[in-house]
């Protein structure tokens, strides 16, 4: 935490306005936090057997931490944190828990046709097609009190609840989070109403929220490329291959809940609880054509 060396709030010197009269300000910083992983990972592989080959993968994980670090994108990072109290308020979550996650890749070689020779050979034979798909549980966010709906409104009893700011020591300790009264999970999302945002009241002035820190994970995440080759022999030792790769083959969109002070996650805030980012992991679909020399 940062504090004037020269000053205080009594008006007395500090020790080191003597020795080190331009000094204005010296900062200390502490590392601290707990963060755990345990996770079961299994895979599947195929070799290269009659021009067949697969890998697939799928991992179950849990990923817990009570900060952040400077290098993740959560906006409850270690700034924010409640420096008396981090465990209860803030072990949820980690930023990068990605709980499931399946890859598969495959590739085949068409076995048909390596025996011909001339014109059928060149156009029957040397077919390939490789397949590339992954599919992920939701990215994490927080939900965080920030817009006019949730500073400090004025109840029935006469008092002002909610507060934007976190009740930490540090100045400008970063956007609070409200008090969660249900279970927000709905069983049918839409981009208007991914959660139920009804499950989320103000927290009383000048304490912090109950809501946990990345208590909610967003839309899912898919993905499935394919491309198919073909080799045209020249020579004994050279090779012509045409390529067509298509990305995200199904056109599918992928959307997600931006984890940085984003509308969307911002109680009080008009967009609260709907979607209007697509992942940055996401491209439309996406044509590639090749002409490729092997020799």
């Amino acid at each position: 935490l940062p504090f004037n060396p020269i000053t205080n709030p009594g008006g007395a010197a500090r020790p080191l306005s003597g020795p080190l009269p331009n000094l204005g300000q010296v900062s200390y910083l502490a590392t601290e936090g707990v963060s755990n992983y345990n996770a079961l990972q299994t895979s599947f592989q195929r070799r290269f057997t009659k021009g067949v080959a697969l890998d697939a993968n799928y991992t179950w994980a849990k990923g817990l931490a009570d900060t952040s670090t400077f290098s993740q994108q959560g906006d409850q990072g270690w700034s924010n944190a409640l420096p008396t109290n981090i465990r209860a308020t803030e072990y949820g979550p980690a930023d990068t828990d990605l709980q499931n996650r399946f890859a598969l890749s495959t590739s085949y070689e068409l076995q048909y046709g390596k025996e011909f020779t001339g014109l059928k050979k060149m156009a029957l034979s040397g077919w390939q097609t490789n397949l590339i798909a992954g599919w992920q549980s939701g990215k994490v966010f927080s939900i965080v009190s920030s817009g006019s709906g949730a500073d400090n409104p004025v109840e029935s009893d006469g008092i002002a609840h909610g507060f934007s700011n976190r009740a930490v020591p540090q100045n400008s300790g970063g956007s609070d989070r409200p008090d969660t009264i249900k279970d927000p999970r709905l069983s049918h999302h839409t981009l208007s109403e991914f959660f139920d945002t009804s499950a989320f009241a103000p927290q009383p002035l000048g304490t912090i929220g109950t809501t946990q820190r990345n208590s909610m994970f967003g839309p899912h995440f898919r993905d499935v490329d394919l491309s198919v080759f073909k080799n045209f022999p020249v020579t004994e030792r050279a090779t012509i291959q045409f390529r067509v790769e298509t990305f995200n083959i199904s056109n599918t969109p992928n959307f997600y809940i931006e984890n940085n002070n984003s509308s969307n996650q911002e109680f009080g805030n008009a967009a609260f609880g709907s979607i209007s980012a697509t992942d940055p992991n996401y491209n439309p679909r996406q044509y590639q054509f090749v002409l490729k020399a092997l020799f």
